[in-house]
């Protein structure tokens, strides 16, 4: 079976005089046209199944490997996705894989440089041996509880203002001498101690009827 699908492939191979016959035949009567194949030995075709039908671009995976869309090589998904018009060459496929390993190796020597300053660091004891990042949660939780403290930190300044400029809430005077108060937002902590709350609680109770008298 693998020995007929190699004979197969170099048949119908794009480029050849017998594989650009053998897809006219094949387009004329099944409606697929072979286009190319990468280096994974994944198939790439048009197909068009009926007249009426728009041309689509479909790609047979190999049995050995996993159809996973992601692993197909960059310049192929581009033309499956309808980004560029044309299916790419073996000049760009190769110029393409030579950028990957020369980026790769690019790669691996910034990693390297950064181990050896992290190593440096280090040994100078700016950081620890082992250090776990935190997680994105751990984050937002942290980031969370500053605000939280930020927000309580400032209501506690509004609230001590309040109480430094207590003995000039009330207005004073009268005619030309008279000086209106300062205005007191409503809320229950600004101004008050806990004595003067009691006391308002004391004077609030809810009024009851006495008893009948028979």
């Amino acid at each position: 079976m693998n020995r007929y699908r190699q004979l197969r492939r170099k048949l119908v191979q794009p480029g050849s005089r017998t594989g650009d016959f053998l897809n006219e035949l094949r387009w004329k009567y099944r409606g697929m046209f072979k286009v190319g194949e990468d280096q994974l030995k994944n198939e790439y075709f048009l197909v068009q199944k009926r007249v009426d039908e728009p041309v689509r671009r479909w790609v047979l995976y190999h049995p050995d490997i996993d159809q996973d869309v992601h692993a197909l090589p960059h310049l192929w998904g581009q033309w499956l996705r309808y980004i560029r018009d044309y299916p790419p060459s073996q000049r760009e496929l190769k110029i393409w894989e030579n950028a990957i390993q020369n980026q790769r190796g690019r790669n691996s020597r910034w990693d390297q440089k950064d181990m050896e300053l992290r190593e440096e660091e280090v040994a100078m004891g700016m950081h620890k041996k082992t250090e776990e990042e935190a997680s994105y949660f751990e984050l937002m939780e942290q980031q969370q509880k500053e605000e939280e403290e930020r927000i309580e930190a400032e209501e506690e300044r509004q609230r001590e203002e309040l109480r430094k400029q207590q003995g000039n809430l009330e207005p004073v005077g009268e005619g030309e001498d008279f000086k209106p108060g300062v205005w007191r937002p409503h809320h229950p902590d600004f101004g008050k101690d806990s004595d003067e709350e009691e006391e308002e609680e004391e004077e609030m109770e809810t009024w009851k009827p006495t008893a009948r008298k028979r």
